[in-house]
C-alpha cells in the first residue's frame, strides 16, 4: 500500500482553511473528485465528511485506493501497488507520485494552498514483498523487502511548479535500495 502525504506548513496556523464550499468544482479545473482522484481509473466516488473531502475509487472489494483532503489543506492518499503476482510494482509507485503529486498541488493551488509544504511517501504491509521489475533490468540481487513499514525520504517543496520528477529523486532511489536495487536512469523522466 502506498501512501502520500501533502502538509503544507501553514496548515498548522489556519487549521480550518478549506470549507464544504471550497470543495466545489472550480471555473476550468476539474471537479473534486477527479482532482483529488487516486488516479486508478474513470470512476471515483467522493463526498465531504467530517475532516473535509474524502474520495475513492471503486467501493467494497474493489477499493483500491482514497484520497482524503482535510480542511487544513494536508491530504492524505493511499493506492494499492501490488500486481496480479503480490509484487510491489515500483514502476507505479512512481507514476503516483509523480502524477499524484503534481495533481494534489494543482488542486490545492486552485484553492489558494500553496507551498511551502512537505511531500511525504510510504509503503505499507510491504513485510517479505518483492519488487516487479517490468524494466526488464537483470538485477540478481533483488531481495523481499526487510520491513512493514518503508518511509521514504521527505520532500520540501518550496515552489508553485516544482520539478517533480527531480525533487522525488531521492525518495525512488530509496524504494529500489529498499530492495537491493538501484534507481534505473530513465525511471524518472
Amino acid at each position: 500500500l502506498m501512501v502520500l502525504h501533502l502538509v503544507p506548513l501553514d496548515a498548522f496556523e489556519q487549521p480550518y482553511r478549506l470549507s464544504a464550499s471550497d470543495m466545489k468544482p472550480k471555473h476550468n479545473v476539474l471537479t473534486p473528485s477527479e482532482e483529488f482522484a487516486t488516479l486508478l481509473g474513470t470512476s471515483s466516488h467522493g463526498y465531504n465528511n467530517a475532516d473535509g473531502r474524502l474520495c475513492h475509487e471503486g467501493g467494497g472489494e474493489e477499493n483500491r485506493g482514497y484520497c482524503q483532503v482535510f480542511r487544513t489543506g494536508m491530504i492524505e492518499a493511499a493506492m494499492s501497488l501490488d500486481d496480479e503476482n503480490g509484487k510491489v510494482s515500483c514502476e507505479a509507485f512512481q507514476k503516483f507520485g509523480l502524477e499524484g503529486s503534481e495533481r494534489y498541488l494543482c488542486a490545492l493551488a486552485a484553492r489558494d494552498v500553496h507551498p511551502p509544504m512537505f511531500l511525504m511517501l510510504s509503503l505499507l504491509k510491504s513485510q517479505d514483498k518483492e519488487m516487479n521489475t517490468k524494466t526488464g533490468a537483470a538485477w540478481p540481487f533483488l531481495k523481499p523487502l526487510d520491513r512493514d513499514i518503508l518511509v521514504l525520504p521527505e520532500i520540501h517543496i518550496d515552489e508553485p511548479a516544482p520539478d517533480l520528477s527531480e525533487i522525488l529523486k531521492p525518495a525512488f532511489e530509496v524504494l529500489y535500495n529498499a530492495f537491493g536495487g538501484e534507481l534505473p536512469s530513465s525511471s524518472t523522466t
